[in-house]
């Protein structure tokens, strides 16, 4: 068997930006994971092993699982051209063709890394009698059939509108009779294409620059989804399943800022996650999306939900159908809780282990706090010099930092794969965390980089 593949080995090579590596993070699959088990274990099969889905060989390694990774529609951001051989399959759609590609290995788990993946992933588990979602969703990464589905079983979501025309959303907005909107892609991540619309005039911005573009998933926006402005706190829950029994996996705490486009349009971008104990995150926050789980039949596998706190009380801003990405599973283990990669293998392997966990008296790993806080730049240009590194990893709660360095390019930030950089701070008391955060931004008000 040949390892490491060629393929895997140019994601490491070719991506350039710490964010674009906070989102691949493929050097562990590199790694031959299947030449250390016997010739007759039994394989999962892996489709778009990306993010924090790279995990999964390892922990799946230990527990006696094989893996093959698939590939399926694959972003231009991923900067890979996949080619077949031993261990890398390609699927093109056709169901019975990738099958003859899996003859005589015991397939016991299919899964995917990412949103767009999920329907190969499910069709072949179908297709082998394995477990996977039998939900009424055709496309379950598809941001308005979740809010539509959900909204007829009677769970409470934000108002929305798909629509491929201005004209559209302009009446929804009269209708709403309030300001901010939200329009973005039905399917994109990493707050691609998101706009923040206070008027009219940037509504109409939006619509422009949106409409029909090719988004970072190489899907061409055909529609957009327009939905009120949540005000509340972000909060996220992460599941995983097996057989309708859902454990909450880790929980994390998001902020984010509004940022104004040079083009006059404004969005939302990710300013930091904070991993905590379950018991920080509301019970109310819990319940809702616990409730969004049976409604939808989501019995099984990874499930990734982020919900505002309202003050009307909690609403969906969406459901993704895997691991949390951002390598969170790394930054919860890290923080000395257990991996959601180590606890979705179980489930997959060895299930009695997981449901295990259900018996009265387990006790779960909790982390400590832990906090990763994404850099903004308000400009394009050339680093010449990094600025206040040093003092960075003087502070009390400092743990890692992954930030562009001199002679890269920085790009204006108005999305997730522009930030300049992450710095990532833990400490067993958050006050430490907060106080060492800001004086991060005060540094960052100054300027991390001279150009």
């Amino acid at each position: 068997m040949r390892f490491p593949s060629p393929i895997l080995i140019s994601i490491m090579l070719l991506l350039a930006t710490p964010a674009a590596r906070a989102f691949i993070c493929n050097d562990r699959l590199t790694i031959d994971y299947n030449g250390k088990l016997p010739d007759d274990a039994p394989y999962t099969v892996i489709f778009n092993p990306v993010s924090t889905t790279s995990l999964m060989p390892d922990e799946l390694s230990k527990l006696g699982s094989k893996v093959l990774y698939a590939w399926v529609e694959v972003p231009e951001w991923f900067n890979i051209k996949p080619v077949e051989d031993e261990v890398n399959l390609l699927f093109d759609g056709d169901v019975p063709k990738f099958l003859n590609k899996l003859a005589g290995k015991n397939i016991i788990a299919v899964i995917h890394g990412t949103d767009r993946a999920t329907m190969a992933a499910n069709q072949v588990a179908a297709a082998l009698n394995l477990r996977r979602n039998r939900i009424g969703l055709q496309n379950i990464s598809d941001k308005n059939e979740q809010v539509v589905l959900l909204k007829a079983k009677g769970i409470l979501v934000p108002k929305t509108l798909k629509t491929d025309s201005l004209s559209g959303a302009v009446q929804f907005q009269k209708e709403l009779k309030k300001w901010p909107l939200i329009v973005k892609p039905i399917d994109s991540s990493g707050a691609d294409g998101l706009n923040l619309c206070p008027n009219l005039k940037v509504l109409k911005l939006a619509f422009k620059k949106e409409l029909g573009k090719v988004n970072d998933d190489a899907r061409v926006n055909e529609s957009l989804l327009v939905q009120e402005y949540l005000e509340g706190k972000e909060y996220v829950v992460n599941f995983v399943s097996l057989g309708g029994h859902h454990l909450i996996s880790d929980v994390a705490i998001y902020d984010k800022v509004t940022v104004e486009r040079p083009d006059g349009t404004f969005t939302r971008v990710y300013r930091s996650k904070e991993i905590v104990p379950v018991s920080l995150i509301p019970s109310s926050v819990r319940e809702y999306a616990l409730k969004i789980l049976q409604s939808l039949e989501y019995n099984e596998g990874a499930s990734h939900l982020e919900i505002i706190l309202t003050s009307d009380g909690p609403r969906l801003v969406e459901l993704n159908p895997r691991l949390a990405g951002g390598m969170t599973a790394q930054m919860v283990q890290d923080a000395g809780g257990e991996s959601p990669a180590k606890i979705l293998a179980e489930s997959l392997v060895k299930p009695e282990r997981f449901l295990a966990r259900f018996a009265p008296g387990y006790v779960a790993m909790s982390p400590q706090p832990m906090l990763k806080f994404w850099l903004i730049s308000a400009r394009d240009g050339v680093i010449k010099e990094n600025r206040f590194i040093e003092e960075i990893k003087k502070l009390a709660s400092y743990q890692s930092h992954d930030i562009l360095k001199p002679g890269q390019k920085v790009l204006f930030t108005d999305k997730l794969d522009t930030s300049p950089g992450t710095i990532i701070l833990t400490h067993p008391n958050r006050n430490q965390i907060e106080a060492d955060l800001k004086k991060i931004v005060e540094w960052e008000k100054l300027g991390f980089f001279k150009f």
